[in-house]
């Protein structure tokens, strides 16, 4: 951001209850869909999100619903902020309560409410790493683009 390397501050804990709250403003959404369309307009990409697949891109041809249980979402939040945060981190059982706060909130929230989107594919990633998840998701999108003809070059 304006030269600045930012991605370890961004993922900072107090950040993503921000964004949380942020996300949840009409005019945030409206430029965010905008943004995210137009992105998608010149090539095939990649985006991850909690309405990606239900709201930003509805009619995408692979949609992934990827989560895994809370108490897991919490310890790889709490280990990416211990090996990120330049500041304190909050206990794993506080992280914990703000993954769910933010699950109920996202859920119950009336503008582009976190959901699975009717014909995404639900991974549980509670027992896999990264890896493992990437090699699925790469062989599916594959599979899928084949069957339907879509080219991802």
């Amino acid at each position: 951001m304006d030269g600045e390397d930012v991605t370890n501050v961004i993922r900072e804990h107090y950040v993503s209850k921000l964004a949380s709250i942020a996300s949840q403003l009409p005019s945030v959404r409206k430029f965010l869909l905008d943004y995210q369309r137009s992105l998608a307009k010149e090539k095939v990409c990649v985006m991850e999100g909690r309405d990606i697949g239900t709201v930003v891109f509805p009619k995408a041809f692979c949609k992934f619903f990827i989560s895994a249980s809370v108490e897991e979402r919490a310890r790889r939040r709490w280990d990416q902020l211990q090996a990120q945060s330049e500041g304190p981190v909050p206990e794993l059982e506080q992280v914990k309560l703000d993954v769910k706060k933010r699950d109920e909130s996202d859920m119950n929230r009336l503008e582009a409410p976190l959901k699975q989107a009717d014909d995404a594919i639900y991974i549980d990633s509670s027992e896999l790493d990264l890896d493992q998840v990437l090699a699925l998701l790469e062989r599916t999108a594959r599979e899928r683009a084949q069957n339907m003809g879509v080219s991802l070059t």
